[in-house]
């Protein structure tokens, strides 16, 4: 029983510890692809961090939210018939 206490002391916080430094580890970037001629919203432009893995899509107003690692600075903006950026 002892042993079960002091596993729970030991262990839990350092579970916590550790999805807590996951967590921060973490940003959350938002942000809208438009057209550079007229502004116009670009709706399903693929969002993605450059380097890594995951992304998602812009909706129909362009905007998009993307969570990334702390460490990625560049995201990379493709979409069919534009340069990618």
């Amino acid at each position: 029983m002892i042993s079960k206490r002091l596993l729970i002391r030991i262990a839990l916080p350092a579970i916590l510890m550790i999805l807590t430094q996951t967590v921060l580890a973490q940003k959350v970037i938002t942000g809208r692809v438009v057209d550079s001629k007229d502004a116009s919203p670009i709706a399903g432009a693929s969002v993605q961090p450059k380097g890594g893995s995951g992304g998602t899509t812009t909706g129909t107003d362009g905007t998009f939210r993307l969570t990334v690692d702390d460490n990625v600075s560049t995201l990379v903006v493709s979409y069919i018939g534009y340069g990618t950026q």
